[in-house]
């Protein structure tokens, strides 16, 4: 059974060989930029650091580390192909793509200025880019019909949708060439968004605000994502065609620590219809497995994800406060966890060896049986991680994930 087939039937609540592996395929996966350095660095490989996403600092995963951890997944997203040296938020060796062009201030702060906005900023001692520029944290309803999206896709913000090809260059042919040069499930990389989206052009503290004094401003900002979101979806889905096992139509980054950022009926009121609208039409130009990437405590809206036309949740975020045999008993055989393998807060990074192994253990007895599960960690693995339980974390899932799971 190659990787492609393995996934599949994953996805198809089947047991293949053995739980399907992502490292760095879907939406927070693999690992930042630094711990993929000191993982290449570890394992005595000569491969480079290139970050293709600065903001989140993901680096192109090393197709050594693909090979050597057996990885099943790949993300297609078009690769730059111009790079130049500069150096990681550790200072260690890196390169980025010839057009990024941050200012360096001098304390050592990285600004990326778009059209005279600073728009993000690495401090000294930071991990990744923040967002600081929300183009319509001060906008009134009025503001809505003459409000240009800012091309290309930055972060959370979509771009005019006049303009949506720049954001579809290259898939078909990095998604073509995956598909033809490698047995690997393909993961296609859209990126759209209603929540997170509104996040970005508003700001957290105005669009909560929205919420309860603008709910007319609000549900016209939402529309008009929403709008742009499908125009994009069905341009999205022309461009990577039938290529594509999986997509990752984008982030509802909802959950924070033990509880969602808002009411859960407030979500389903105001939010899901727009969800499932962008999510539909998806669903009309793609065969493709539809995956969500929405982070930290989620259960009280999980049916309404699925009920909205979702396949796949990632990131399984367990230590966020959700049990994972509830979780597996309740929603395990109407939608795909993708991630929950093992703690990125607590255990991944402070463990010890056997702490990791045996979590990993725990993790596939429960969420592993049946099908139904793709194992990743809980989110990015970050700089602060040994790259000893990183490997760790890698046997474990290759040595106790065959199928039929049987671990006492």
């Amino acid at each position: 059974m190659n990787s492609r087939e393995r996934v599949l039937k994953a996805l198809a609540h089947q047991e293949p060989d053995r739980v399907p592996i992502d490292f760095g395929g879907g939406a927070a996966t693999g690992l930042s930029a630094v711990a993929h350095h000191k993982l290449l660095k570890h394992l005595g490989l000569r491969g480079e650091t290139k970050v293709w996403h600065q903001y989140l600092q993901w680096p192109v995963i090393e197709p050594q580390i693909v090979e050597l951890f057996e990885v099943d997944c790949i993300n297609v997203v078009p690769i730059p192909t111009d790079w130049k040296r500069d150096v990681l938020p550790d200072g260690s060796p890196g390169l980025v793509p010839t057009n990024f062009d941050p200012r360096i201030e001098p304390d050592g702060t990285r600004l990326d200025v778009y059209a005279g906005h600073i728009i993000g900023k690495l401090p000294p001692g930071g991990h990744w880019y923040d967002p600081v520029y929300f183009p319509l944290a001060n906008a009134t309803e009025a503001d809505l019909d003459g409000f240009s999206w800012m091309p290309p896709f930055s972060f959370y913000m979509l771009p005019d949708v006049s303009k949506v090809d720049q954001m579809v260059q290259g898939v078909r042919e990095a998604a073509r060439a995956g598909y033809e040069n490698t047995d690997k499930a393909i993961v296609g990389f859209a990126g759209a968004s209603i929540y997170e989206t509104a996040q970005g052009l508003r700001g957290y503290e105005q669009l909560f605000i929205d919420f309860i004094e603008n709910r007319k401003f609000l549900d016209k900002l939402l529309d008009k994502i929403a709008d742009a979101g499908s125009e994009y979806a069905k341009r999205y889905c022309d461009a990577i065609g039938d290529y594509a096992q999986v997509i990752v139509v984008g982030g509802e980054d909802i959950g924070a620590q033990g509880r969602l950022q808002i009411k859960p009926a407030t979500y389903r009121e105001v939010v899901i219809p727009r969800v499932k609208r962008l999510w539909q039409t998806f669903r009309k130009h793609t065969d493709a497995y539809l995956f969500v990437h929405t982070c930290g405590y989620i259960e009280p809206i999980i049916n309404d994800l699925i009920d909205a036309g979702i396949d796949i949740i990632n990131p399984v975020q367990i230590g966020a406060g959700m049990d994972p045999q509830r979780l597996k008993a309740q929603y395990g055989d109407r939608v795909t966890f993708w991630g929950g393998g093992i703690n990125t807060q607590t255990t991944l990074p402070h463990g010890t060896v056997a702490e990791v192994k045996a979590e990993v253990k725990e993790r596939l007895k429960i969420l592993a049986p049946g099908g139904g599960f793709v194992f990743a960690a809980e989110q990015t693995i970050q700089s602060d991680v040994p790259p000893e339980n990183i490997v760790a974390m890698n046997a474990a899932v290759r040595q106790y994930g065959r199928y039929p799971i049987q671990l006492d």
